[in-house]
């Protein structure tokens, strides 16, 4: 019986090594084949998952998202005043970026990366940046204290008592505790 058959299977350098001829040599870089694609799939999905934004097509995406959700937040009121001039602006600030990525990415040649994954690799940082940008905007769009509609009257006169017993509490509160703290400091 050959030596490579009564060896642990965990020692699998020494069973590579003990397989004759050019089989063993199949082996070993069939498995170097299947560790550098399993590295690489995992690589990419972790490029992925940290990077949803790579590509001009998925910019285009964002930004198509980015309009809807400050659309919405417009009709249905959620943004008023001042909020929705800052807002507004930063979006237009981000329009232009993306603009200025799409027309960088017609001036810039075409790369290996571009004809074979449709990906351009020198922009990768500009449009990550945009995407980290929007990605934010669209956050505060979404979470603005105001994107509730308006309160009647009387549940606001409501709300403005409730929040001033509770700062009177917080007011006696604290008198106690200092009381406290003073009189365990003079102890």
């Amino acid at each position: 019986m050959p030596a490579y058959f009564t060896k642990a299977p965990s020692d699998l350098a020494c069973l590579l090594e003990e397989i004759p001829g050019p089989a063993g040599d199949q082996m070993m870089v069939s498995i170097t084949i299947a560790a550098l694609f399993t590295l690489a799939l995992f690589l990419y999905r972790l490029l992925r998952r940290l990077y949803p934004c790579l590509t001009i097509v998925e910019l285009n995406k964002a930004e198509t998202s980015l309009d809807v959700s400050f659309d919405d937040a417009v009709k249905n009121d959620y943004l008023r005043g001042s909020e929705r001039e800052v807002i507004g602006k930063t979006r237009l600030c981000l329009k232009n970026k993306a603009s200025q990525i799409r027309t960088q990415s017609l001036e810039v040649p075409a790369s290996i990366w571009k004809k074979c994954f449709n990906v351009e690799a020198e922009l990768f940082s500009d449009i990550i940046g945009w995407y980290v940008g929007a990605e934010a905007l669209q956050r505060e769009i979404a979470v603005r204290p105001s994107n509730s509609p308006a309160l009647p009257l009387c549940l606001l006169r409501v709300l403005i008592l409730q929040t001033i017993v509770e700062l009177e509490k917080r007011y006696r509160y604290n008198i106690e505790l200092g009381r406290r703290t003073m009189v365990a400091t003079n102890v």
